[in-house]
């Protein structure tokens, strides 16, 4: 085995092959050759006494990134040949557009639910506004200007004054 760097770390390769292999970790048994710190000998130990005797890491790429790293464990040695790394690094490259479209799916239901959520501020805001426009005989940039004053000298969020003021409205015209 030959230890090569690579894009997201260690690569080792048999050393009869030049073949080089980006994002991809392959160690055997005890070989520390990927890296002799402290914590890497300490994984080692602890999975040799699990009784794994193999890992093989793969790069999770999108584009120019790297989101995380496919990691899977065998308890023979050296039992990842070619065909199963390239395998590996094959399931990688879908696992990361499947994270990647779960995050860009996440991203949007929080714009979505943001943008829901300031619909309903703006709709309380306005009828808040029209609420002064009718007690006050403002116009609605005197209202907004009059909420804006409450909630500064209140250390309330506009909107939260503005609810009080429709909720507190429609409370009287009940009476």
């Amino acid at each position: 085995m030959r230890a090569e760097s690579g894009r997201a770390g260690w690569i080792m390769t048999p050393s009869s092959s030049r073949a080089r292999l980006p994002g991809t970790l392959l160690a055997h048994g005890q070989d520390n050759r990927y890296g002799a710190g402290a914590d890497r000998l300490a994984f080692a130990r602890q999975a040799l006494a699990a009784g794994v005797h193999s890992s093989l890491s793969v790069a999770l790429p999108l584009q120019e990134a790297v989101l995380g790293a496919l990691n899977i464990y065998a308890t023979q040695p050296a039992i990842f040949d070619r065909d199963a790394i390239e395998l590996a690094r094959t399931f990688a490259g879908y696992a990361a557009v499947a994270i990647a479209n779960a995050r860009l799916y996440q991203t949007t239901a929080t714009l979505a639910e943001d943008m829901r959520r300031a619909m309903e501020t703006r709709a309380v805001i306005e009828q808040a506004k029209g609420v002064l426009v009718a007690q006050q005989h403002c116009t609605p940039e005197q209202a907004f200007e009059l909420l804006i004053r409450l909630s500064q000298t209140t250390h309330r969020k506009l909107r939260d004054c503005a609810a009080d003021l429709v909720t507190s409205t429609a409370q009287d015209r009940r009476r």
